[in-house]
């Protein structure tokens, strides 16, 4: 063939890669564990899990609970401030409407009094 001009053919074995370690599939078989005992396991796992959100969310509670108390006193300051004015503007005008007939009459006295004189 390399006589005829043509390239020697293509073979295809020298370009794939091939494995150099035998490698053993071993198949992990569970332990013959009865379901009684996986069960247990399974509820030290969550306990664990759920002690150690219980202790991140401890940590986490103070700075949280702060932020929330001080938003809440926020709002409600700005609420009994806005309570307190309409009390104090409600007490004065009902204060004015009780005193106003008697300054009305007041005020004529003073000015009848200041006419005769």
């Amino acid at each position: 063939m390399a006589e005829s001009g043509a390239p020697p053919p293509w073979i295809a074995h020298r370009f794939v890669p091939t494995l150099t370690e035998v490698v053993q599939h071993q198949q992990r078989v569970p332990p013959s564990a009865d379901s009684e005992s996986m069960r247990e396991s399974l509820e030290e796992f969550i306990e664990r899990a759920i002690r150690r959100a219980e202790t991140s969310l401890s940590r986490q509670l103070p700075d949280m609970l702060e932020v929330i108390l001080q938003e809440h006193a926020l709002a409600l300051s700005d609420r009994f401030r806005d309570e307190i004015r309409a009390v104090v503007r409600q007490t004065v005008t009902d204060a004015i409407r009780e005193k106003l007939p008697e300054l009305k009459l007041a005020s004529r006295s003073e000015g009848s009094a200041n006419s005769t004189q």
